[in-house]
């Protein structure tokens, strides 16, 4: 099953919109596959004018827990701005996050083609559940601003997919049980 998303993009104050889409991947995760293209790397993690983009429409759950991430993207940097510098932060509510580079190395400027399979994020100790905001937060910068405005940018048909994991009814229905129990104890 396929769900379309849209995702709101602020860059320096203007907002623009992204599409992504939710698909059972027919894994183990629900897979939201955001278009990154032609969005830009323009300052270090934090500066008011880099493009953020925050879930808003499309149908992240609270509680769902950000298990892994993959990407198939193209990046393309301005004269003194390496590959290795282009850079993603991904958040959630907690203020948990991991950060992102897919030009990890490569201490050049130009253009590159990277992708890869599913990286697990516990395997990096990192754990992400969405918070009652619903809301998953990814800001594009750069580990080292050198060049005035966009430094760097991603090419057509760039996408990041996240692994989603929803908890299982049963699960939910076995910390209820508890709850009830421990309830009835106590009287």
């Amino acid at each position: 099953m396929v769900r379309l998303c849209t995702v709101v993009v602020l860059v320096g104050g203007y907002t623009g919109l992204a599409m992504g889409e939710v698909t059972n991947g027919g894994g183990l995760y629900e897979e939201l596959v955001i278009d990154v293209s032609g969005l830009g790397f323009t300052g270090e993690l934090g500066d008011p004018l880099n493009t953020v983009i925050e879930s808003t429409d499309f149908p992240v759950a609270e509680y769902m827990r950000v298990a892994a991430v993959r990407w198939d993207v193209n990046i393309s940097t301005m004269p003194f701005s390496w590959l290795s510098e282009a850079s993603l932060w991904f958040s959630v509510e907690s203020g948990n996050g991991f950060s992102l580079s897919p030009g990890a190395g490569d201490d050049f400027f130009g253009s590159n083609s990277y992708s890869s399979g599913w990286v697990e994020l516990s395997d990096f100790g990192v754990s992400m559940w969405v918070g009652s905001d619903s809301m998953i937060r990814m800001e594009l910068y750069e580990a080292f601003d050198d060049v005035a405005g966009i430094d760097a940018f991603f090419g057509t048909g760039s996408t990041v997919t996240l692994g989603l994991q929803i908890p299982s009814p049963g699960g939910v229905g076995v910390l209820m049980l508890g709850g009830l129990v421990g309830v009835r104890r106590r009287r």
